[in-house]
């Protein structure tokens, strides 16, 4: 089974292929975007910083069983998006617990960092509000 020329097309057309050999259920799992997509322009990527944020969604993934959750490496720090309800139904003990063990994963490779939290939304990588940038 070659499945290289699914290269390059759309996710409408790689899904098609699957379903087509009969890989229904690898067809319809969720689109995961690149772990280097976490990592916002001009900070160097490299498999440890990977490493870094795979750990820590993992990690919050698993404490609060969230739908979506999203590390991203800023220059400004680290930031934990999870989907709204996800979010939301964390107490405010808990999510500070939660930024401090993400803490220690960034710190324990020498990257200490701020972490924070705030709501995933698609395609929003690194839009900033314009009174962030000031």
């Amino acid at each position: 089974m070659n499945i290289v020329p699914a290269c390059a097309r759309p996710t409408s057309t790689v899904r098609a292929m699957a379903r087509t050999m009969q890989l229904g259920s690898v067809a319809e799992l969720p689109a995961a975007p690149c772990l280097a997509s976490r990592i916002e322009t001009g900070i160097g990527i490299d498999a440890a910083m990977l490493s870094l944020v795979h750990a820590s969604e993992r990690l919050v993934g698993a404490a609060v069983a969230a739908r979506t959750v999203r590390c991203r490496v800023r220059a400004a720090g680290v930031v934990l998006e999870l989907d709204a309800p996800s979010l939301e139904a964390i107490e405010p003990q808990r999510r500070a617990e939660l930024a401090g063990e993400v803490g220690a994963i960034f710190a324990g490779a020498g990257l200490a960092r701020t972490v924070n939290f705030a709501p995933y939304r698609n395609g929003s990588a690194f839009l900033v509000a314009s009174d962030e940038r000031a």
